[in-house]
């Protein structure tokens, strides 16, 4: 029988899904698959195989595992840290009203109609939907696309859990309004650096720029979608389509749009599984964000499948799961050719990661998040 991270409490991952690792890439399902763990003893292991770009042949990348790559959705979890830190440190309290911290900016009145608290921002059940967008292209702002959006975006009422990643390019000009200091600072400042990540949103501040390019999966053909040999690499930060822009005329609350706080992080696996252990620490913004603050009871909220039984900040737990075993926290992530996640097994303290990239897109033309798949399960089961 194969050992298992959580039944030897060391950082060997296992034969088999080393093996599984390697097979969802020698049969064309994913480009690259990666996993990593971090246990509280210290000891750490990562295995990152596949291939790069479509047309390598598949193997060893070992190499690779210093390159980082867009984390998709699992940022979220960082930017919710980033504003429980504002919350533990007395700047900011969770009751506070989104509306009255942006409006000074220029954010639309609708905001606040009916109220918005950080508590419900951070934790999915504000009322916001991403179906008329979330983002839009310099020189338009995003409170001048909001205004222009109208109350339309917030079809949903307060309370009901719906997954927006809105909610989360809101919650950065709330962390810059708070604060008043620009987002990856503050990011940098009481997330990355006390964590001891190098890593950062849309490529800001980052000096090492060795990446894995983000392809997404069309049938039998990919496009790149993020972080490929042809971008403006001398620029400040990277937006959609590896434009380079610059910081000049930056705006604190205004701009904050520009770092992507929903979907921008850059972390390696090793860091990904380093951030997935301190989930599950003992500081007061790890035990703010995992504290539910919304449980499925069938009536109130996006069931998706079963893949979120509750919230916290940014933080989903599974225990007594049907599908997912053991005692986890954490947050996955899908977008633009990246599936994965980061979590912490809380009985043993465990922090373990795992990327696949080359995917396509679950989530198109569905009106809910999708459960994960196949893949994932398997690598959950090996965890």
């Amino acid at each position: 029988m194969a050992q298992h991270v959580r039944s030897i409490g060391g950082a060997a991952i296992s034969t088999d899904l080393k093996d599984h690792l390697k097979r969802i890439t020698r049969d064309g399902r994913y480009l690259a698959a990666g996993a990593a763990c971090k246990c509280r003893d210290g000891s750490k292991d990562a295995i990152l195989t596949g291939a790069m770009r479509p047309g390598d042949v598949p193997g060893d990348l070992s190499p690779a595992l210093g390159a980082r790559l867009r984390v998709a959705s699992i940022s979220k979890a960082a930017t919710a840290r980033a504003l429980a830190a504002l919350v533990t440190t007395g700047q900011a309290s969770l009751d506070d009203r989104v509306h009255e911290i942006l409006g000074p900016v220029g954010y639309p009145k609708w905001l606040g109609t009916p109220p918005i608290s950080l508590i419900a921002l951070l934790s999915h059940t504000s009322g916001l939907r991403d179906h008329l967008g979330y983002f839009t292209d310099p020189p338009e702002t995003l409170p001048g696309f909001l205004s222009r959006a109208g109350a339309a975006m917030r079809p949903g009422p307060v309370g009901d859990f719906f997954y927006a990643n809105l909610n989360y390019v809101l919650a950065g000009a709330v962390i810059e309004a708070i604060s008043g200091d620009r987002f990856d600072t503050v990011i940098q400042a009481s997330v990355l650096g006390p964590l001891g990540l190098g890593g950062g949103f849309n490529w800001a501040g980052v000096d090492d720029r060795q990446r894995l390019p983000m392809y997404q999966r069309h049938g039998d053909t990919y496009t790149l979608e993020a972080d490929g040999p042809d971008g403006d690499w001398t620029a400040n930060l990277m937006w959609r389509g590896d434009r380079g822009l610059g910081l000049g005329t930056y705006r604190l609350g205004r701009d904050t749009h520009l770092f992507s706080p929903h979907a921008g992080l850059r972390l390696t696996l090793p860091e990904m599984a380093r951030f997935a252990a301190a989930i599950g620490d003992d500081s007061p913004e790890s035990q703010l964000c995992r504290t539910a603050v919304w449980t499925y009871d069938g009536t109130n909220g996006a069931w998706s499948d079963g893949l979120f039984p509750n919230m916290g900040l940014s933080l989903t737990t599974y225990q007594s799961h049907d599908r997912i075993p053991g005692y986890l926290t954490g947050h996955a992530g899908h977008a633009l050719g990246f599936t994965g996640g980061v979590w912490c097994d809380r009985d043993t303290g465990t922090g373990w990661a795992y990327a696949l990239t080359g995917s396509a897109d679950a989530t198109e033309g569905q009106d809910e998040e999708t459960f994960f798949g196949s893949a994932e399960l398997t690598i959950f089961e090996a965890f």
